[in-house]
């Protein structure tokens, strides 16, 4: 059963504003998971991953203010450039989503060794110290894959105090408070932690490829109607 003019304006007026309202939270969540990129021990890997996150919410939002305001004016032009934006965003949503996984494997291994890399500068560089301590604490977790692996860089049999499930100044004493220290290394849970960010990447992609396709259809028909002046 085919749309009325009006049926087909309504619905793309609502799949816009559903799509600026989604651009917003995209742009929130984007913003929100900057913060939580850990540049040092991560690389650039996950905050490349957040900066389209990001470029995709303002892409989307730019696309749904051309289709709303083309269907309420019933604009030719904008609903033109609403379908113009359908198509570039929707390409964009492919690239990166095939670009995210296509690294999974390479960002796995450059993260892993990352992460012994900085274990050695962690006595000499704040932001490194930070990001460990705050990472350990996150994930309750304790070094790489061990705890054992701190002896060589804090000595003494110690660990940061990170590693303590109750952080405690001068906690961290492995021989002491053994029972009272994650067993498990962070390594692991980093990198389902980052797994899970590309599957929430991945699937949010393929959402909106899907409703956007929707949106295309609904413009290609608004923009029909509006040349023949049916509505």
């Amino acid at each position: 059963m085919e749309c009325s003019p009006f049926c087909t304006r309504v619905t793309l007026i609502l799949l816009n504003i559903l799509f600026l309202v989604a651009s917003l939270i995209l742009i929130g969540l984007g913003g929100f998971y900057y913060t939580q990129t850990y540049p040092c021990l991560l690389g650039n890997y996950m905050k490349l991953c957040t900066i389209l996150f990001i470029s995709l919410g303002f892409l989307l939002m730019l696309m749904s203010l051309f289709g709303l305001v083309g269907a309420l004016k019933k604009s030719y032009e904008y609903i033109a450039t609403f379908t113009i934006f359908i198509v570039l965003i929707t390409t964009v949503e492919i690239g990166s989503s095939t670009a995210t996984f296509s690294l999974r494997k390479i960002a796995s291994h450059s993260v892993s060794a990352r992460m012994v890399k900085t274990e050695h500068q962690y006595l000499f560089n704040a932001t490194v110290a930070n990001e460990w301590d705050s990472i350990q604490k996150k994930f309750a977790c304790c070094g790489v894959h061990k705890p054992s692996e701190w002896y060589n860089v804090l000595g003494n049999g110690t660990v940061p105090d990170s590693c303590c499930i109750h952080p405690t100044e001068g906690c961290g004493n492995y021989s002491q408070n053994q029972s009272s220290i994650y067993e498990h290394g962070c390594s692991k849970k980093i990198l389902s932690w980052m797994h899970k960010r590309q599957i929430y990447f991945g699937t949010t992609c393929n959402i909106f490829g899907f409703l956007q396709l929707v949106g295309g259809i609904f413009a290609c028909s608004l923009a029909s109607y509006i040349r023949v002046g049916a509505i």
